[in-house]
């Protein structure tokens, strides 16, 4: 508590508590609820807003990792033996609970087996569904059931100024559902990818190869 506050809070408590004065007294009571919530603010700062309703980093964080997935792709190195090796890593996002997950089409390309492993480290043999080098999106399909989908939101909600939350695994399942923060720098950023035309957003929460899939 501040100095300030806490001398004025002295003040009023031995008028309010010891005077007869009422007027007093309901300032100690007014006054002790208001340094009572203010404590309770300190320690609850990573609580969610009761009154924007949004949710905290910790929350979030929570929330979206178990959504967030590690992708190991593996290639043919012998075809004589059929023996492979892993070519690259990469994240991806759980689209449906009943095994559908987005990641890129560069993180695939080239595979001959795929893996996917989940949060908790459980880990499932993948098929791909689709790839669309254009636009540097795949789907894939893993086995499972009851997984814990993501939440999609929409792009044109996003305001600049508004914070963001990346997750991922940069470098591979050695740093697997990292997480970083930043603000959305701007929205509709124009870039050409591939021959491409896309409209991006750009955001200073720190990205590195292999993250992120999921912004929130």
């Amino acid at each position: 508590m501040p100095g300030n506050i806490s001398r004025l809070y002295w003040w009023i408590y031995w008028f309010g508590k010891y005077g007869s004065n009422s007027i007093c007294q309901s300032w100690y009571e007014q006054f002790q609820f208001y340094c009572e919530h203010y404590q309770s603010g300190k320690d609850n700062t990573n609580e969610t807003s009761t009154i924007t309703g949004k949710l905290t980093t910790e929350e979030v964080a929570q929330k979206v990792i178990p959504s967030v997935v590690c992708i190991q792709a593996y290639s043919n190195t012998n075809g004589y033996f059929g023996t492979s090796s892993e070519s690259g890593e990469g994240s991806g996002i759980i689209a449906s609970s009943d095994g559908y997950i987005i990641t890129n089409a560069h993180v695939i390309e080239g595979a001959s087996a795929l893996k996917v492993i989940l949060s908790n480290g459980t880990s499932y043999e993948a098929k791909i569904v689709g790839s669309d080098t254009a636009t540097d999106l795949a789907l894939i399909k893993i086995d499972a059931t009851d997984l814990q989908a993501a939440e999609f939101g929409s792009s044109e909600d996003l305001q600049v100024g508004e914070q963001v939350i990346a997750i991922g695994n940069p470098g591979g399942i050695q740093f697997n559902s990292s997480v970083t923060v930043g603000y959305v720098s701007a929205v509709n950023r124009s870039i050409t990818y591939n021959g491409y035309d896309m409209e991006c957003i750009q955001t200073d929460a720190a990205i590195n190869p292999g993250n992120p899939v999921a912004l929130w």
